[in-house]
């Protein structure tokens, strides 16, 4: 990436004010109000990829303010998408206000008044046309909502994009560059279509193989008997909110399934004719940690007791 301003250099008294004249008052047009005025730290680097800008920034603790006499000396409208590093970053446009932080993205608008509130914060920012960005998405909702979870799903493969496009953007002949800002475009205007922020993936073919890895998952450790809808969130690097999404579109609840799973594979060895446990043994590997509960469990999902349901072992 080509080093846009870098306070590395300069002497500490010099720093934040070498800042607002290169960064503020030229580059990108905002006020900057900060405490850690006597030993500033902070880059920019920067990348063009067609219509597309990737700037890795690194910032001390400051507020940014975009406001409408900046604005009029603006001669792009475009947005802005801050992929988090490392830190957290308030966002606030239109009466609203959004904080992120590592795994998480937000798109707002880089041509109308906003205010940035960070602490020491890395971020690459994705500056996109906003006519690219209409031709591939339309939001339904105000922009500052657009947040993007990036440690999952459509969000985590844009963040890795951007992070593979940003090490090899030195490397990159111009043609190259343009086609992968394109794809990139591509790719977040799909993630941004999939829904809100906690909700993890799109209908179809992704949401299907997410829902298939969950379920593995589950499969896997049906034996804990700590094994819970959060255990799984995490296991999974999902919100509970966004795994209870996942699941009511199946029509069954998380721990439904959990349940539904022990008791089929209960009945599953009861009735093989081959396991040589007893029944307490087989439910107590399928994680049920009460007899009592797995006996009145199991009659009212399969209509008869574990005993009756139990086939003797081949001999």
């Amino acid at each position: 990436m080509d080093l846009v301003f870098s306070t590395h250099d300069l002497p500490a008294a010099r720093r934040y004010r070498a800042w607002q004249d290169a960064l503020c008052e030229l580059y990108v047009h905002v006020d900057s109000h900060s405490d850690s005025t006597d030993d500033y730290h902070g880059f920019v680097k920067e990348a063009r990829f067609g219509e597309l800008t990737i700037t890795d920034c690194y910032l001390s603790p400051q507020e940014i303010n975009r406001r409408p006499n900046h604005i009029a000396h603006i001669d792009k409208d475009c947005f802005y998408l801050s992929l988090t590093q490392k830190g957290l970053q308030t966002a606030e446009q239109r009466g609203q206000c959004l904080s992120f932080g590592p795994g998480e993205a937000c798109l707002f608008s880089a041509s109308e008044p906003y205010t940035l509130r960070n602490g020491v914060y890395r971020a690459f920012y994705l500056e996109i046309a906003r006519e690219a960005m209409a031709r591939r998405w339309a939001p339904s909702r105000p922009l500052l909502t657009a947040k993007l979870n990036t440690a999952y799903g459509l969000g985590r493969i844009v963040a890795s994009m951007c992070g593979a496009m940003v090490l090899e953007a030195n490397t990159l002949q111009d043609p190259a560059r343009v086609q992968l800002g394109e794809k990139l475009i591509d790719l977040l205007a799909l993630a941004l279509d999939c829904g809100p922020a906690d909700t993890p993936l799109c209908e179809g073919p992704i949401r299907d193989e997410r829902m298939r890895q969950i379920k593995s998952y589950i499969n896997a450790n049906i034996g804990n008997p700590l094994l819970n809808p959060e255990r799984v969130a995490r296991a999974n690097q999902l919100s509970v909110r966004a795994l209870h999404y996942l699941f009511k579109k199946s029509g069954q609840s998380v721990s439904d399934y959990i349940w539904e799973q022990r008791l089929e594979r209960c009945r599953a060895e009861l009735q093989s004719g081959t396991s040589s446990r007893t029944i307490t043994e087989i439910a107590f590997a399928s994680g049920f940690n009460s007899m009592s509960h797995f006996s009145s469990a199991f009659r009212r999902r399969f209509g008869i007791s574990p005993s009756s349901a139990r086939v003797a072992p081949l001999v």
